[in-house]
């Protein structure tokens, strides 16, 4: 007694195909939403014939069936045409307005002629100033230009000449305060030495005391030992009277 095994059930991670079913070249889906409308998305589904090519995938101990990992590849959009670059040309003209004007008075004027005769006596003659081309009025320009640089220079001296001066002072007032500070400082010191050698209080202020009584002590000595016109004995006494 024979009996044949049936090979295990492949089924894809998250979905199952039985192999009666047929996946259609085009499918209509229907999405029921929220609303009373109904909204029908068309999908295209492409279907390839090629051998799925294996991802891995488990198999299950108490059933064996084996579970393959599988994957879906959208549609790959492509790329933008380039358009060709477009040029553009703009142009602008003047924009003129023509209006007509009239005068609040109307008057009139009249030439001689022969057989009229026009009072002349009441009238003025009115020369025109002298005409200024463009040579004359860039030659005016530089002149007032000039002027201006003049006066704008002289302020500009000025205002310097006034941030020298105050400069000055008050490098004049800084040295004088850095003296006097100085000068302060160094009365505070020796009143403070002073203060340490009448009345030593520390072990500093007697070591001073001592080092200072040393020095005085040899600078005597030498002065006594370098004078000729003492005798021995002479000397011996000094000395004697400087240690004692």
């Amino acid at each position: 007694e024979s009996s044949s095994q049936e090979p295990p059930q492949t089924i894809d991670e998250g979905s199952q195909i039985h192999a009666d079913e047929q996946i259609p070249e085009d499918e209509s889906a229907e999405q029921q939403q929220q609303n009373p409308y109904e909204k029908v998305i068309i999908v295209d589904i492409q279907r390839v014939d090629a051998p799925k090519p294996f991802l891995g995938g488990f198999r299950h101990r108490k059933t064996a069936v084996e579970y393959h990992h599988a994957f879906t590849q959208t549609w790959v959009p492509k790329p933008p045409k380039e358009h060709k670059p477009k040029n553009h040309r703009d142009t602008q003209t003047v924009k003129s307005n023509t209006l007509s004007l009239q005068s609040n008075r109307e008057a009139s004027a009249q030439t001689k002629r022969p057989g009229l005769f026009i009072d002349e006596s009441a009238d003025l003659l009115m020369d025109a100033r002298p005409y200024n081309d463009s040579k004359s009025y860039m030659k005016l320009v530089e002149l007032k230009a000039i002027i201006i640089q003049c006066y704008a220079r002289g302020w500009f001296a000025r205002r310097a000449t006034r941030q020298m001066r105050r400069d000055r002072i008050a490098k004049r007032e800084l040295a004088a305060q850095r003296e006097a500070d100085r000068k302060e400082m160094t009365e505070k010191q020796r009143l403070a030495e002073m203060q340490r050698r009448m009345h030593p209080r520390t072990k500093d202020d007697f070591d001073i005391l001592y080092n200072e009584l040393e020095a005085w002590r040899q600078r005597e000595t030498k002065r006594i030992n370098s004078e000729p016109d003492l005798d021995e004995r002479t000397r011996h006494e000094a000395l004697a009277k400087l240690l004692y």
